[in-house]
């Protein structure tokens, strides 16, 4: 059902496969992809390739207020004898570090490290190097998200990208007991759940919806969830729910 042709030449290696990759499927459940199998595969073959190692499934963090530490985990797939190494690199605030990541056991392809803790308000970039036995390097990559240490009591949202729409001069008029935080999602992306929880209301401006980082299903919605911890909510947007329901009729 397939072959392969290695012209050493050139160094040219293909493998034509015969099939829809699709056909490849669970025997017990027909139609359904057999995942497991693809993706042995595709490991077959690559192994064959003998390129560097493949990094993949890199832990992603959103914007967070918990200071850590944040534990990492990477998948290598080796097509070698050894690695020499696997390394989380971590940038914090510009200064970068090297931290050794570690096979989670003996015999897994998963390994794993720690971002560490941080005190002040911080701009996290991280990702994966490795290294075989063969010299053959590889990086995974680059992710980001942003320790934030919540100083005010009132968390105002800025969707509106538009200074003229911006509530920012409005709030420093109010002098709010307690102070305010801005909160960018341009910069910050999408917040995990411990950020809203950490002000007594937050007031999120979405402008015209176009950009917001909301989505209209509760599950993964952080609006939704801070409302349900009795979170005190003033939110404002002029198309959003047009923009989600595609200007349908539709009952709320």
């Amino acid at each position: 059902s397939a072959f392969r042709y290695d012209n050493p030449s050139d160094q040219c290696k293909v493998v034509w496969l015969y099939f829809p990759f699709a056909y490849i499927e669970d025997s017990l459940n027909p139609g359904t992809p057999n995942i497991p199998q693809q993706r042995e595969l595709i490991v077959w073959i690559i192994n064959w390739f003998a390129p560097a190692p493949i990094l993949r499934d890199l832990t992603q963090y959103s914007t967070t207020a918990s200071p850590g530490p944040y534990p990492v985990d990477v998948t290598v797939v080796n097509f070698t004898d050894s690695l020499l190494y696997v390394d989380l690199i971590v940038s914090a605030n510009g200064i970068e570090d090297t931290i050794p990541m570690n096979p989670v056991k003996a015999d897994t392809t998963v390994y794993t490290a720690n971002i560490p803790a941080y005190s002040q308000t911080t701009d996290i970039l991280y990702h994966a190097e490795a290294l075989d036995s063969d010299s053959n390097f590889t990086t995974s990559d680059t992710l980001e998200f942003w320790f934030l240490v919540p100083s005010g009591v009132v968390l105002y949202v800025n969707e509106s990208y538009d200074p003229v729409l911006d509530y920012v001069d409005v709030f420093d008029s109010l002098g709010i007991i307690g102070g305010f935080d801005v909160y960018e999602p341009s910069i910050y992306g999408m917040p995990d759940s411990t950020v809203l929880p950490a002000y007594s209301a937050v007031i999120w401006n979405a402008d015209w919806g176009y950009w917001t980082i909301l989505t209209k299903e509760s599950a993964g919605n952080v609006l939704y969830d801070y409302m349900l911890q009795d979170g005190n909510i003033f939110f404002n947007s002029d198309e959003i729910l047009g923009l989600w329901d595609s200007w349908s009729n539709v009952n709320y």
